[in-house]
């Protein structure tokens, strides 16, 4: 697949670490005048003549530099391949979710049958129930981007009470969040979680190929949400930030109280209280997107 220059300086962001290439080669030189001057101090400890150390020392420099330059264009290279097969999977998986529901619920329930080859399932709240094996099967139809939170799992619950059923098979092309699988382990029922992997290995004739343009799209939609978190104004305001910003308000103040030394010192106080207040207002966004999120109309009922 062939990368426009755009993609291709995302991608080295990202291995990065989220670093600026300025940010990248400021480590790089002062990593490599470090290292000069451990090798020299190290050769001149051995008895190696300064200027000798000075010229050996240079020469192991760009000798390991060039090394390290190697491996890092391979682990990249590697890097990149990881990205895409993660890239491709996302894709498909958004595709299969994308599927008319009749579509997307004959894939799930060929999949059941595989796990079941020699029993008939009776259809039961919108799922498939295995009287012989007392096992509900279940397919949640939550975007890959939308994990199965544990309100869909206490739904399953009440499903599995009224049924009598002693186990539980759920497959689901989003993932499941802690909170969920620590739950299933409770309830004394043996859940059988399944998940991405399983979904797309058993799909994966069922959808077409993943073309470039798509792969293109969605890297272009992870630039986007990549540069806008990493901006510094999202930084600023960024979640449970609120509680820093009110402890520097609180010193702030109480500097100009007992010393009556500047006006700026309440300025900048009022300034971190409402640089507290956006991040509240943030963290508060957050928690009730994630807590609709969880509470969607997939919750299986």
């Amino acid at each position: 697949m062939q990368f426009t220059s755009r993609e291709l300086r995302y991608f080295h962001h990202k291995y990065r670490g989220g670093k600026s290439i300025p940010a990248h080669i400021l480590d790089c030189t002062l990593g490599a005048i470090l290292l000069w001057a451990l090798l020299f101090f190290a050769l001149r400890f051995f008895g190696a003549p300064w200027r000798g150390a000075l010229l050996l020392g240079l020469c192991l420099c760009i000798s390991l530099g060039s090394f390290v330059a190697i491996l890092w264009r391979y682990r990249f290279q590697r890097f990149l391949s990881r990205e895409l097969a993660r890239l491709r999977c996302g894709v498909s998986l958004e595709s299969l979710t994308l599927l008319p529901e009749a579509e997307y619920e004959a894939i799930c329930r060929q999949l059941f049958a595989a796990r079941f080859p020699d029993r008939t399932p009776r259809s039961a709240y919108r799922g498939y129930y295995y009287p012989e094996e007392a096992c509900f099967c279940y397919a949640f139809h939550n975007h890959p981007k939308a994990p199965v939170g544990i309100r869909q799992m206490m739904a399953i619950y009440r499903k599995l009470q009224r049924l009598g059923a002693s186990a539980c098979c759920l497959l689901s092309a989003s993932s499941y969040v802690d909170d969920a699988a620590a739950f299933s382990r409770r309830l004394g029922i043996s859940f059988t979680l399944l998940g991405q992997k399983e979904l797309l290995s058993f799909a994966a004739q069922t959808l077409p190929p993943v073309s470039e343009a798509q792969l293109h799209r969605a890297i272009e939609e992870e630039m986007r949400h990549f540069y806008a978190e990493g901006g510094l104004i999202h930084n600023a305001v960024a979640p449970n930030k609120y509680r820093a910003y009110l402890t520097c308000a609180f010193f702030l103040l109480l500097w100009y109280f007992l010393f009556r030394f500047n006006l700026l010192y309440p300025i900048a106080a009022v300034l971190c209280l409402l640089l507290a207040l956006a991040s509240y207002r943030t963290s508060r966004g957050s928690s009730l997107k994630a807590g609709s999120t969880d509470s969607s109309s997939t919750d299986g009922k």
